[in-house]
């Protein structure tokens, strides 16, 4: 009787699909990141754009001094007024299945992402995501097609 034994080929076999499934999320992992530092950036990039279409007014710093300041209008990412919100900004990978992005450490970040009563929202989050969502999607689909045409 002729026996072929497959113990040594299905062992590959199984750690090759260990080894695919590490790829995986290695590579979706690398994609969080580039995508967290491209929000990030855009967060900054945001924050510090000028013209502004808000309110202008006037307040005192340092000295007794006056420096004009323009607010943002609503809709639009906060602007810098004293650099806490554009400094408070992150983001955290949790395992390799979700990106947290966000500002952290600001106790009126999230006033300002969702609005008041009194205030309408001024997304920097939201508008940040909006703006890189395509970027984004791309970032994460090259990092998994980069596994695959290797």
């Amino acid at each position: 009787m002729f026996s072929v034994d497959f113990t040594n080929s299905s062992k590959n076999t199984l750690e090759n699909l260990s080894r695919i499934e590490y790829d995986i999320e290695r590579g979706i992992r690398q994609g969080w990141f580039n995508a967290g530092d491209e929000l990030t950036k855009e967060l900054n990039e945001q924050v510090l754009k000028r013209p502004r279409s808000g309110r202008v007014y006037v307040r005192r710093i340092k000295g007794g001094l006056r420096r004009r300041h323009i607010a943002s209008r609503a809709g639009e990412t906060p602007a810098n007024r004293t650099g806490r919100y554009r400094k408070g900004r992150g983001y955290k990978i949790r395992g390799w299945q979700q990106l947290e992005f966000g500002v952290k450490n600001v106790p009126y970040a999230e006033y300002l992402e969702n609005g008041t009563r009194k205030m309408q929202p001024r997304p920097g989050v939201k508008n940040a995501y909006e703006a890189k969502k395509n970027q984004i999607q791309a970032i994460m689909e090259s990092k998994l097609n980069n596994l695959f045409l290797k």
